[in-house]
């Protein structure tokens, strides 16, 4: 669903010969990596205190779900 949309919406704008129009966009991302860092440094503790008598810490552990890790970690990268 995300990409029909992704496509009317940023295609018509990278058609054009002047890219200024991506500047918007651009302030956007940064406000909302802002957003996603200030609430992950907020709750991060809480979460940290009531889990950790149960958290369990591996240096490396890899299983089947590893190429699906790697997958989101791209597509993360990638938006």
């Amino acid at each position: 669903m995300n990409l029909p949309v992704a496509y009317l919406i940023f295609l018509p704008l990278s058609l054009m010969r002047d890219m200024s129009a991506f500047r918007y966009c651009g302030m956007l991302s940064l406000l909302a990596l802002t957003y996603t860092a200030i609430v992950l440094s907020v709750e991060v503790p809480f979460y940290r205190r009531e889990y950790a008598d149960i958290a369990t810490v591996y240096a490396f552990y890899f299983d089947w779900n590893y190429p699906l890790a790697c997958a989101m970690v791209f597509f993360a990268f990638t938006c």
